[in-house]
């Protein structure tokens, strides 16, 4: 089975456990790991094809979906439920988020942040096309569920079992990992948020004193970016921890190509 099916598979087995279930409702096509296209293709047979010829050098972690909808029906519990289109996002034959048009009886894509960036976006993407070339980046959510941002979601899990949150922070986890052995990246791109809350082992286990090589660059608000080398089971791989792209405007546009280049003389700078 090819990765993206995979992720589909896990996400609803983790769900269906019984000490799970609660999260059932707040599951939805969102619930979909991946963002986009790839390769300039969204349905998953064609992905998976193509990737027996390109690879994918960046790995894009986004925190979670923003789908506020997603955290208010897990602490409702109620017979409200987002499940049904899950079930309808998992069988449609797209690796990732799409919906359906019932006029014209067709999926269409959603939302695609790294091939069809806004300007917030295109920060980072002008970044990568520059250094690995286009199409080679894939975005995909750290968690399946989501808040309006990544603390609201753990916080309110949290309020509500401290046990579940546990559980699914450890299975978005080992399910990232997964995709990081599979997928191979030369780069994986993390947002502060998920590093700066006390997920253990946020990093999948891969070389924990590593603190990595960070840079302040002083613009209209301070821009800070880490860099490391972590280990895995294919190779030494980037890891790349910087502001979300809502933040990159307030440095200003008159210091945004200043930093790229920083950020760009990080990544090429070969190790010693």
């Amino acid at each position: 089975m090819n990765i993206f099916d995979k992720s589909y598979q896990l996400v609803d087995e983790f769900v269906s456990k019984n000490e799970n279930n609660r999260l059932i409702s707040g599951t939805g096509s969102y619930s979909s790991l991946f963002r986009g296209s790839l390769f300039g293709e969204t349905k998953t047979k064609e992905v998976v094809d193509a990737l027996k010829t390109k690879q994918i050098k960046v790995l894009w972690l986004g925190s979670n979906p923003n789908v506020p909808e997603s955290l208010k029906l897990i602490q409702e519990n109620n017979s409200q439920s987002h499940y049904q289109d899950f079930l309808i996002q998992k069988q449609c034959g797209y690796f990732s988020e799409v919906s359906y048009n019932s006029e014209t009886n067709t999926y269409q894509s959603g939302w695609d942040p790294i091939n069809n960036p806004d300007h917030k976006w295109s920060f980072y993407t002008e970044i990568f096309n520059k250094i690995y070339g286009s199409e080679s980046t894939l975005m995909a959510n750290f968690l399946p569920w989501g808040s309006e941002d990544y603390q609201k979601f753990l916080k309110g899990i949290g309020n509500i079992d401290n046990s579940l949150l546990s559980r699914l922070l450890e299975f978005s986890r080992k399910l990232n990992l997964l995709l990081i052995e599979e997928l191979k990246p030369e780069l994986i791109v993390v947002p502060k948020s998920i590093v700066n809350t006390p997920i253990k082992n946020w990093h999948f286990g891969a070389d924990k004193d590593n603190l990595g090589i960070s840079k302040r660059i002083d613009a209209k608000v301070p821009f800070i970016f880490t860099l490391k080398e972590l280990s895995f089971s294919y190779g030494a791989v980037k890891v790349l921890i910087c502001p979300h792209p809502s933040y990159t405007p307030r440095v200003g546009k008159e210091n945004r190509e200043d930093i790229q280049n920083e950020i760009i003389n990080m990544l090429t700078k070969k190790s010693t």
